[in-house]
């Protein structure tokens, strides 16, 4: 069952990533994470793409981290933020703006 449910992800998560977000127009003066209720459309837009490219790429960093090291894989809070970190910057990179 897990090694079915890694595959789906590495699957779903295969064809996303970065690159991705590179279709997206980045919005000025609209930050990645903030509220929505004073957002404008595009910022809104922004965001949605920046929350789904960190959610694909912690899925695919998750699954890879599953292949590897099976049950010694690291699925405490400790290994989510970490991988957060990393896909955070990653992202971020991509949008073209830094993490605060």
């Amino acid at each position: 069952m897990k090694l079915a449910l890694s595959l789906v992800l590495l699957i779903l998560a295969g064809p996303s990533g970065p690159a991705a977000a590179e279709t997206v127009t980045p919005v000025k003066g609209c930050p990645l994470a903030g509220s929505y209720s004073d957002a404008s459309e595009d910022c809104k837009a922004m965001r949605t793409a920046y929350q789904a490219e960190v959610t694909a790429c912690i899925n695919n960093l998750a699954a890879e981290a599953a292949k590897k090291y099976g049950n010694r894989a690291d699925n405490s809070s400790h290994g989510y933020r970490a991988r957060f970190q990393i896909c955070d910057a990653e992202v971020r990179a991509v949008f073209g703006q830094l993490s605060n």
